[in-house]
């Protein structure tokens, strides 16, 4: 299960700071561990970014720990916001068109999108977890905002800790992280409920 997190606010320090966490998450995911051999999430990674009127977006084959692109210079841009992804790939290949986040545009808005998840069939059961961000840009207004949806049906209570996000308000803004990066990376905040619609970060 991926990593992944959004951040809306006007700081380019606490994106720099959560993007460092992911970077640790990514690497050695301690969480990931307590379940599974395969705790490194290296199979690419992505962001798209708001910023100044623009929408920035980046996909990348190499995983995020490793590659040297780092993040825009944003000057006095005022408000960020942004959603990050650190792949981890069980059965696709790595390359850039299946790489996060997504990109669709309408007439009136664009929609880049990120999640990660899980499903595991056991007889006839499946046990999945699925987080999902939405940043959605206004054509004509320039307005960003995201959304997310964060659901599990698991009874593991390591899984549980592994699906789960987490709010933290900072001092110039608001994101909601994978619980590596929460738990992990020292970011902290407080679990996001599950919910069955998307909700405003």
């Amino acid at each position: 299960m991926c990593r992944q997190f959004a951040y809306s606010g006007s700081s380019p320090a606490e994106l720099g700071r959560l993007f460092e966490a992911l970077k640790g998450a990514a690497r050695n995911d301690t969480i990931a561990a307590k379940f599974t051999a395969r705790n490194v999430h290296g199979d690419g990674w992505g962001y798209a970014i708001h910023a100044g009127g623009r929408t920035l977006i980046y996909k990348s084959q190499l995983s995020i720990f490793e590659d040297t692109v780092g993040l825009p210079d944003f000057g006095g841009c005022g408000r960020i916001t942004a959603i990050f992804h650190a792949r981890k790939v069980v059965f696709e290949p790595i390359r850039n068109l299946v790489s996060h986040p997504q990109h669709i545009e309408t007439p009136s808005s664009e929609f880049m999108t990120c999640w990660n998840g899980s499903a595991l069939r056991s007889g006839r059961r499946i046990v999945y977890g699925a987080n999902i961000f939405v940043l959605k840009v206004d054509k004509a207004s320039g307005d960003a905002d995201i959304r997310y949806l964060s659901r599990f049906n698991t009874r593991n209570p390591g899984k549980q800790e592994y699906y789960r996000m987490y709010r933290k308000e900072l001092e110039h803004g608001v994101a909601v992280i994978s619980s590596t990066m929460a738990l992990q990376e020292g970011i902290g905040g407080e679990p996001v409920p599950q919910c069955r619609s998307l909700v405003r970060i």
